[in-house]
């Protein structure tokens, strides 16, 4: 089942949101796509408040996960960037940048956003995601 949602805008002014699409298998996350406009590629606070965006689904969504793993996505336009959350040692892979009280830090660097759907390679890694969610259905439904 997919799950569209959206998160409104943080000024009232801004035509800017978020898209989310959340897949799950009964009541179960099994993969979320979080979406983005392109312009936010080329702005750092944009990029961490995206990454942050992804690291709050996770912590939301990780109480209710019964798959080893939980990919994630983030597209930033058609630039992507891979979120995997293992569930066993709840280990989210795509490591914290911390800011700095003294220095500006990019915390979500423009290159994690490093595949672009619209390229061979981008659609390819995006469809291993799709690959390993239909295989965790399948094993889900018939237990093979």
């Amino acid at each position: 089942m997919v799950i569209p949602q959206y998160k409104r805008p943080t000024q009232l002014t801004s035509l800017d949101f978020t898209t989310i699409f959340l897949i799950q298998h009964g009541e179960h996350p099994v993969f979320f796509l979080e979406i983005n406009a392109a312009g936010h590629i080329y702005r750092s606070l944009s990029r961490a408040a995206a990454d942050k965006q992804m690291r709050e689904r996770v912590d939301d969504l990780r109480d209710d996960v019964r798959i080893p793993i939980l990919y994630g996505t983030s597209a930033l336009g058609t630039m992507l960037c891979f979120y995997k959350y293992t569930k066993d040692t709840r280990q989210l892979e795509r490591k914290l940048i911390p800011g700095d009280s003294k220095f500006v830090i990019d915390t979500a660097p423009r290159d994690r956003w490093n595949f672009d759907l619209l390229t061979a390679e981008g659609e390819q890694s995006l469809g291993k995601s799709r690959d390993y969610v239909k295989l965790l259905a399948h094993v889900a439904d018939y237990g093979a």
